[in-house]
């Protein structure tokens, strides 16, 4: 089944629950509920049958000629309550009536039961009496369960209760509870028709607008699998599915750029390994056509092209460790003026050949401490002075300064002429990135120094940017975290 379909059958049948809720609160309330409202109701409009007890009560001060006489009980019931409905003025005289000694009912008995013809909501088989204590008199066995009092009063003083019995609902029905029983069952039925219609009618509706963004989830992510990027998702909501809608057109346009990059990247790598190999491919051929003699010097420069090629090999190699985080490298605690004096010693001879002025000031990191890995540090700056060394014009000059800021350590390394395009800072670190002007490839570079420089800053949790130098060449600025300050003097 259809998500679709299945949140409509969830919407209707809460509806219907809802509806099944509704009737059983409505039985309740109408079959059992009701009944303790019309007793209530009956109960206020038994003025005169209390009127009638109170004068009863008033001739022997107590309840005994009602209690040893039940017949007059059903007598007073019927006089006041079915066959009349006598005015105060008149209650008078039929109680003297009725509590005569010679008084003969001629109501219909059977043995001791007495039958009160005219009484349709059987008001002499619901109605008792009992005292103060509300202990039984006379009348209908009290339920204790379903019963409703009121009290009798004179005086002030409390004399008894006259009771009524819910009826049972089962076998009797008041005259009065049929047409609002009707009355209420059909306005239940208006409302519950009503309400199923609008359940199942909204239900259509939101179970679409419901799933319709899901469905385009569904059709995008086929879009994804054929590599189709340019799908994009209509969003009109800020729900959370509006956000999975936003979500989903971001890593649309994530994965474009990664797939853009990717064939970038794979371009460039066939690129860069097809030049050196068609180099060595044309010496090889020329030595075997007998083009190029087989000397040592041509041995030599074949030599030279495969670790050119080797190294490009080993960047990317290091590139692919780093993308995918197996990268070996294993942090200690150490001092970056040791690891730039040490990489600095080993760049002396090239950076004499060309005639590059070396301005080093390194006093700030003579306590400083940091957390990093040695080799990769100083692969760190031997790509950097590489990278001087090829671009820098002879004769040049090269700087390197350091700060603090902030719990921060600043490197600054800038180098002289030729400086690098505005529109160029920002990609000099991409892979395989190369300036095509001032900047052209030389002495086998790859194009991706700078590319693992970046990786391995990362590594280190810190920052590189390239900038504009003042000795109008490139100027990068490295900043790593400070873990400590050593004491030593």
């Amino acid at each position: 089944m259809k998500l679709k379909n299945k949140f409509f059958m969830l919407f209707v049948s809460n509806a219907l629950l809802l509806l099944l809720l509704m009737a059983i609160v409505l039985y309740l309330f109408l079959y059992r509920n009701f009944w303790e409202y019309v007793n209530i109701v009956e109960l206020k409009k038994l003025d005169p049958l209390i009127s009638a007890l109170e004068k009863i009560y008033e001739i022997d001060k107590n309840w005994d000629l009602l209690h040893k006489n039940p017949k007059k009980w059903h007598e007073t019931i019927f006089l006041i309550l079915i066959k009349g409905r006598p005015k105060n003025s008149h209650i008078s005289n039929l109680i003297k009536i009725i509590t005569e000694k010679n008084y003969t009912s001629n109501l219909p008995m059977d043995g001791n039961i007495v039958f009160l013809p005219d009484d349709p909501m059987k008001l002499g088989d619901r109605l008792f009496l009992l005292d103060k204590d509300k202990n039984y008199i006379v009348g209908n066995e009290p339920d204790e369960s379903k019963k409703t009092l009121r009290k009798i009063i004179i005086n002030q003083k409390l004399i008894g209760y006259l009771g009524l019995n819910i009826p049972n609902v089962s076998n009797y029905h008041h005259p009065l509870s049929i047409d609002y029983a009707k009355t209420q069952i059909n306005g239940f039925i208006c409302i519950g028709l009503g309400i199923l219609v609008i359940s199942v009618l909204l239900s259509y509706l939101f179970s679409r607008q419901l799933i319709k963004p899901i469905d385009q989830l569904t059709r995008g992510t086929k879009h994804m699998r054929a590599f189709q990027f340019d799908y994009k998702i209509d969003v009109h909501t800020d729900d959370e599915l509006g956000q999975l809608g936003n979500d989903f057109n971001q890593m649309a346009e994530t994965l474009k750029a990664y797939e853009r990059l990717r064939k970038q990247w794979v371009s460039d790598i066939s690129h860069e390994l097809r030049t050196p190999i068609t180099i060595m491919r044309g010496k090889i051929e020329a030595i075997v056509d007998g083009i190029r003699e087989c000397s040592k010097e041509n041995v030599f420069s074949l030599k030279s092209d495969i670790l050119r090629l080797s190294k490009l090999i080993d960047e990317l190699h290091m590139l692919t460790q780093a993308d995918s985080q197996n990268l070996n490298i294993q942090k200690e605690a150490l001092n970056l003026k040791e690891v730039i004096l040490e990489t600095l010693e080993s760049f002396q001879i090239p950076l004499e050949r060309n005639h590059i002025a070396q301005h080093i000031n390194l006093s700030n990191l003579d306590h400083i401490i940091i957390e990093g890995d040695n080799f990769y540090l100083m692969r760190l700056f031997s790509n950097l002075l590489e990278n001087t060394i090829k671009y820098t014009n002879s004769p040049g000059e090269f700087s390197i300064q350091t700060s603090i800021h902030d719990q921060k350590l600043l490197i600054d390394i800038e180098d002289s002429s030729p400086g690098v395009p505005d529109e160029a800072l920002s990609r000099l670190f991409d892979r395989l990135y190369r300036v095509d002007q001032s900047r052209t490839f030389k002495n086998g570079s790859s194009g991706l120094g700078l590319s693992i420089c970046k990786e391995i800053v990362l590594l280190h949790n810190g920052t590189i940017v390239a900038k504009h130098s003042k000795l109008e060449g490139l100027h990068i600025q490295i900043e790593f975290p400070i873990k400590g300050v050593t004491n030593e003097s």
